[in-house]
This record gives structure tokens, C-alpha cells and sequence, in this order.
């Protein structure tokens, strides 16, 4: 898994404040486990917005009719 403490750890630390991390998934199990590991940085806020326009691989898992989870956190 990519979206781990210490992963989460190195991205945040090359954002600057303000600057947003946006993950996406289509499964619902890693959706849950990286908002749990994401929301457990302390420097970290979740916020509203969209990830970005569809890739490829997402507008292939919506027409296999699984959801896309989107995450936006702000380093604050």
C-alpha cells in the first residue's frame, strides 16, 4: 500500500502548507484504510474538492460500475 504513516510522513512533508494531497481508489476496503492513515497525520485536514478529471482507469472502473473513492487533504 502506498498510503502508509511513513509514506504519508515524506508526502506531506513536500507540500507546503496549504498544499492538498488527493488520492483516489476504487476499492472501498483501501478507501477506508488510507482516510483512517490519513486522517491519523496530525498535519493533515480533510477537505472538500475533486481529485481531478477522470483518468483512463478510473472511468474504467466506473463503467464497470464500481465507485471511486476521493480523498483531498490540506497540510496545514
Amino acid at each position: 500500500m502506498l498510503i502508509q504513516p511513513d509514506h504519508v510522513a515524506l508526502l506531506r512533508s513536500r507540500l507546503r502548507p496549504g498544499g492538498r494531497l488527493r488520492c483516489a481508489t476504487d476499492a472501498a476496503d483501501y478507501a477506508a484504510a488510507m482516510l483512517e492513515t490519513l486522517a491519523a497525520d496530525g498535519q493533515l485536514v480533510r477537505v472538500g474538492g475533486t481529485v481531478r478529471p477522470p483518468t483512463r482507469y478510473g472511468q474504467r472502473a466506473i463503467e464497470a460500475g464500481r465507485e471511486v473513492h476521493a480523498l483531498v487533504f490540506c497540510r496545514t
